[in-house]
């Protein structure tokens, strides 16, 4: 809703002590109260939030993406920032488990070599990014009117559900230079470690299918697997960002009374 205003009564309009008023709006000029006016922030949280808009991949990658990103909180700024950041994983050498909770030995030694070139990136400390999702290059933020399909690949919510990243596998070839085939590793990456917790395609990614289910369970084995006795976990916790995040939550210490 457009609401007129006089010259001299702007809502947003913050004058400097000792300084003239000066008229922000001309004659027949509305503010357009669905839009709010952005405060004066200090330089610091203003040179944060420019880096933020900038660094966030956008869609699409427009002035008027900019333009609107900024007039969005700076803690909603920094959670979309978070979100697309976390897909990524820091190249440093880590060894490689596959945990039997999830992934059947007989059909990993079947699919040995496609898993192969990603295993020797991870114990070499390469950048594995090549192997991830090139949505993490192409999409941090999508504007309103983007299709709810897109926005929603905004986020991993594999990634912000179970903690689980997800790696392309396939063995590198002339014609298959990035390795891809369409199978999926999914795996737990902390500082020295990369455990691989379940193989499956992107089926796991369509909510309420087989395999999706089938990855839950397994990723909720796991979760279950990590925890002290004596101990529970909360299910799918939803933050204020609309996140899901079992892989922030302290684990739930049963006591005796």
């Amino acid at each position: 809703m457009n609401l007129p205003f006089p010259r001299d009564a702007h809502p947003g309009y913050m004058q400097p002590s000792g300084a003239p008023r000066t008229p922000l709006l001309d004659k027949d000029e509305t503010y357009d109260t669905s839009m709010p006016m952005p405060p004066n922030y200090p330089p610091r949280v203003v040179a944060l939030r420019t880096e933020l808009i900038k660094s966030i991949p956008k869609v699409p990658n427009t002035k008027a993406t900019a333009a609107h990103m900024g007039t969005l909180a700076t803690n909603h700024l920094m959670l979309i920032y978070l979100a697309w950041r976390m897909r990524f994983v820091p190249a440093k050498p880590r060894k490689v488990v596959v945990w039997s909770g999830g992934v059947d030995s007989h059909h990993f030694a079947a699919i040995r070599s496609q898993v192969r070139p990603l295993v020797g990136k991870v114990e070499r400390g390469q950048d594995l990014t090549p192997h991830l999702s090139g949505l993490v290059n192409t999409l941090g933020f999508a504007m309103p009117e983007v299709s709810a399909e897109k926005r929603r690949r905004e986020k991993d919510h594999v990634l912000t559900k179970t903690g689980l990243h997800h790696f392309h596998v396939g063995a590198e070839t002339g014609a298959n230079p990035r390795g891809r085939s369409g199978r999926l590793v999914f795996a737990d990456v902390s500082d020295d470690e990369f455990k691989i917790i379940a193989i499956s395609g992107h089926a796991a990614f369509s909510i309420g299918s087989a395999e999706w289910t089938r990855l839950f369970r397994i990723s909720n084995r796991y979760i279950q697997s990590q925890l002290p006795a004596g101990a529970a976990y909360m299910a799918f916790p939803t933050v204020s960002s609309g996140h899901h995040w079992n892989w922030l939550c302290t684990p739930i210490t049963a006591t005796k009374r």
